[in-house]
């Protein structure tokens, strides 16, 4: 069923981002490698769109934001300076900021979309539940932005309270994004169970 590509892209996501940031944290991966799994779920995440938008226009909307994600991450792939290096780059600090632009809107036509679908099919409480996901998603990435920022200024001789801030952060959006990943992967899969989509 086509709403199945967009819980496959947020799984892959989850999986390939730990599986990949392992390998590099143990010097077994390039740092490049960091940015496939964007490439690869935003080519799911658009099947996806393009498959559901004859169910409701809504996913339409999501298709451009999906494309413009995965050309950013192949940008990434190929843009001088390495996503370990602080202070980041200003030309990588842009385009992971492009990207995490593209990505809420993403998230923000699931979320509607289902949304739409549930109102659509008199379902309010998971209209609801559709809504609380995408208010959860942007908290993330608000964390993201922050680590962003901040790794766009510290560097990475700094010492005192900017780099433990900096640390912190990371942490916070590691453990915070995981369990974003795992509410969002459970929130489409209830979709494909409740919701009628032909």
């Amino acid at each position: 069923m086509s709403i199945l590509y967009l819980f496959w892209a947020f799984l892959g996501q989850a999986i390939l981002g730990i599986l990949i940031t392992g390998l590099n944290r143990f010097g077994l991966a390039a740092i490049w490698l960091d940015y496939v799994p964007t490439v690869i779920v935003s080519v799911l995440y658009f099947i996806g769109f393009m498959k559901l938008e004859k169910v409701n226009p809504q996913f339409a909307k999501g298709k451009i934001a999906a494309i413009s994600a995965a050309v950013l991450a192949i940008i990434q792939i190929f843009l001088p300076g390495q996503a370990n290096v602080l202070p980041l780059p200003w030309w990588l600090a842009i385009v992971s900021l492009l990207v995490i632009i593209a990505d809420l809107f993403i998230i923000y036509t699931v979320c509607k979309g289902i949304g739409e679908l549930a109102e659509a099919q008199n379902l309010p409480d998971f209209k609801k539940v559709s809504y609380q996901r995408w208010i959860i998603y942007v908290c993330n990435q608000i964390v993201a932005l922050a680590v962003l920022a901040i790794s766009a200024f510290v560097s990475s001789t700094s010492e005192g309270n900017l780099v433990i801030l900096a640390g912190l952060l990371g942490v916070i959006y590691v453990i915070f994004g995981l369990l974003v990943y795992i509410l969002m992967a459970t929130f489409i899969w209830k979709a494909y169970k409740l919701l009628d989509i032909k």
